[in-house]
């Protein structure tokens, strides 16, 4: 199957939208700021909270913090909890 690249390793991606959504109405420059690593996040994305960033937005902020990757990744890998296994049909 021929999946689209992404821009940015799932992982970077996952620990980026998990931090932003832990504390609750907490504009972004203050939910990111374990995993900035030094860096000031640019207003556009400082003075919102993390319902305001439409999805493509959480790639552009991965990419700003971690930095953007240089080959396709393995989807092999599960990124997400239980994400390899199936669900029953009685647990939807």
């Amino acid at each position: 199957k021929n999946r689209p690249r992404f821009p940015v390793d799932p992982r970077k991606l996952r620990t980026v939208v998990t931090t932003a959504f832990r504390q609750r109405r907490k504009m972004m420059r203050q939910s990111l700021k374990g995993i900035l690593n030094g860096k000031v996040l640019p207003d556009h994305w400082a003075t919102k909270r993390p319902e305001e960033l439409p999805p493509h937005e959480f790639l552009a902020l991965t990419g700003f913090i971690f930095g953007l990757q240089d080959e396709a990744p393995s989807y092999d890998t599960p990124v997400w909890r239980n994400a390899g296994r199936q669900r029953s049909p009685a647990s939807n």
